[in-house]
């Protein structure tokens, strides 16, 4: 995950010691500025971008970064300790990163997770939010 972040982190240029906040508005820019991508491009965009959103978003709210089963597939998660919430940021930006239209919402689901502005959800029910 931290070669995938590292590789995220060198399309965005000199962010060395920066928030997390503005890493993650970095990711916003980038997202914005190269989709819609397709094929391999995807891939690796989605991958680096989505570990990278994922790092910020662990450093900035405590969480960490789990396996869980997504439609019978392993995939990474982000999760709090509680378990209460499930991010995978790496579908999550291959969403965005695929979309032509719609609404980039990569700063959006960061902001809100950091404001707590999420659904009631019982702990351990690993209840997606994308």
């Amino acid at each position: 995950m931290l070669q995938l972040a590292a590789n995220g982190a060198a399309r965005l240029g000199d962010l060395e010691g920066a928030e997390p906040a503005r890493v993650v508005a970095a990711i916003h820019q980038r997202v914005g500025a190269v989709r819609p991508l397709a094929g391999a491009d995807l891939e690796e965009e989605s991958s680096a971008l989505g570990c990278l959103w994922g790092e910020q978003a662990c450093v900035a709210l405590g969480w960490t970064w789990v396996v869980l089963a997504r439609d019978g597939e392993e995939a990474y998660a982000i999760v709090p300790a509680d378990r209460r919430f499930a991010v995978f940021p790496t579908v999550f930006m291959f969403s965005k990163l695929k979309a032509r239209a719609g609404e980039n919402t990569v700063q959006l689901l960061f902001d809100l997770l950091a404001a707590g502005d999420v659904p009631d959800s019982p702990p351990g029910s690993y209840t997606l939010l994308n």
